[in-house]
């Protein structure tokens, strides 16, 4: 399916224009996959009495299949074959023990990092913490997975309802 997107991805920020003033052009691609049940109860109890009541599953996963990443683009950044709107960032390690742990990691490029500090991976192993290093760590924050419950009481002019929502999975 096709989605709305900017070339932002593409266009070098050197030419001089903001990534955010680009048209939006509907060339982006992404797999969506999912299902949704939704199973549901009647029942008049008396002729001023009645219930009714639903629950509701949903599923729903994307993947991003093209956004117009340049072919030179690393892996470790490329949004395709990832969900929309991956999370990225520095992947930790741990924390560090000592100072001798901290000097074997990163040598005395860092003076201000102290032991309990958290030990984040030097990726391209050139001995700094840097734009370098970012990676996929995640996610966005949206759901996978939706539960439902909606649940309605009617005696005679009044109604009274309630419904409970709930989500897992990013």
């Amino acid at each position: 399916m096709n989605i709305l997107g900017q070339r932002s991805a593409t266009i070098p920020a050197t030419i001089g224009t903001p990534a955010n003033v680009l048209p939006y052009e509907n060339f982006q691609q992404v797999d969506n996959k999912g299902f949704e049940i939704v199973l549901g109860y009647n029942k008049q109890l008396n002729d001023k009495l009645s219930i009714q009541s639903r629950i509701s599953i949903t599923h729903a996963e994307n993947t991003v299949m093209d956004i117009g990443e340049p072919a030179s683009k690393e892996q470790r950044i490329k949004q395709a074959g990832r969900p929309l709107n991956p999370v990225y960032g520095y992947k930790a390690n741990g924390y560090f023990q000592s100072a001798d742990e901290i000097t074997k990691a990163y040598g005395n490029n860092y003076p201000f990092v102290k032991p309990g500090d958290i030990r984040y991976e030097d990726l391209n192993g050139d001995g700094f913490i840097n734009g370098d290093d970012v990676t996929y760590i995640g996610s966005n924050n949206l759901p996978i997975n939706i539960f439902g419950w909606q649940t309605t009481l009617t005696a005679g002019n009044f109604e009274g309802s309630m419904f409970w929502q709930a989500g897992t999975g990013n």
